[in-house]
């Protein structure tokens, strides 16, 4: 299934004509966040995979949760920008709404529902936003194109200019068609998609699931060391009270058994000269 010709988009005005098609498919729910920043709040760093591993994700006929992947521009190595789980259509959004100043590369799963199960395309992105300029960048993006093309592998289809990420479901399906010599329609890629979709929500609720679980025995062994703690400080306390409640009653009755001169001894005042006048207090 995986050829490699470059799509060269028809002009501006033809695309967003078929864009006005249905532009938007469902996404599993990530709170308004691509798959990749979502991982990023439920697992932080060290639970996201790297670079080579999202993209073995991507390529994997049903990798979840990631459908797609976007790099930044390197000559040796696949640094992630983001990645997301709502296919081809979440990519176009995203990379027009968030990095239309930037210069990435990617890649997409594009899946369609047959007779014989899902059949998988890989349609490849070169981006370089609209509103990139400057020497620099337009450096970044020619040195970096072929050693990124070799990192990120085959492709179904390549989509180089920004004007052709206006898409919609049927641009997709006229691509994979002109690319593949393969007849698929709009119904075959939505069903695809939503198959895809249910299994990425299934593995974000386990995953939830299962950080949830590991948030609630954190908590739980946090509430049960401030209890010992708490416990603790109890004991010392109750230990110090007691030990001054001894401390008084030995005393009381030492300085009971002493006159005048001796209890002064006791405190430590028998240098002071002159007289005192005590009170006693004598308990039947």
């Amino acid at each position: 299934d995986e050829v490699d010709p470059v799509m060269t988009p028809v002009s501006p005005s033809s695309v967003s004509q078929k864009a006005a098609e249905v532009r938007t498919m469902r996404v599993a729910d990530t709170g308004g966040l691509t798959a990749y920043k979502h991982a990023l709040n439920v697992q932080g760093t060290d639970g996201v995979p790297d670079g080579n591993a999202l993209l073995k994700i991507v390529r994997e006929p049903m990798g979840t949760p990631y459908n797609w992947v976007l790099f930044k521009p390197s000559m040796d190595e696949l640094v992630i920008e983001d990645g997301g789980s709502g296919g081809i259509m979440e990519l176009a959004n995203v990379v027009h709404r968030d990095y239309n100043d930037r210069v990435l590369f990617g890649l997409a799963r594009v899946s369609f529902a047959g007779e014989l199960g899902l059949r998988h395309f890989y349609c490849a992105l070169e981006w370089k936003g609209e509103n990139v300029s400057g020497v620099k960048a337009l450096k970044s993006y020619n040195d970096s194109l072929a050693p990124m093309a070799d990192r990120i592998g085959d492709r179904t289809f390549t989509l180089s200019n920004s004007s052709a990420m206006d898409l919609s479901p049927q641009i997709v399906v006229d691509f994979v068609k002109k690319s593949c010599n393969v007849e698929f329609t709009v119904q075959a890629l939505e069903h695809a998609h939503e198959t895809e979709q249910k299994a990425i929500e299934e593995y974000w609720d386990k995953l939830e699931a299962k950080e949830k679980a590991k948030q609630d025995a954190i908590n739980a062994e946090k509430l049960k060391r401030e209890e010992e703690e708490r416990e603790a400080r109890v004991q010392i306390r109750t230990r110090k009270l007691a030990e001054a409640k001894d401390f008084r009653e030995k005393r009381k009755s030492k300085w009971s058994k002493l006159n005048a001169p001796e209890l002064l001894e006791d405190l430590g005042k028998h240098h002071l000269s002159g007289w005192v006048l005590l009170q006693a207090n004598l308990e039947k």
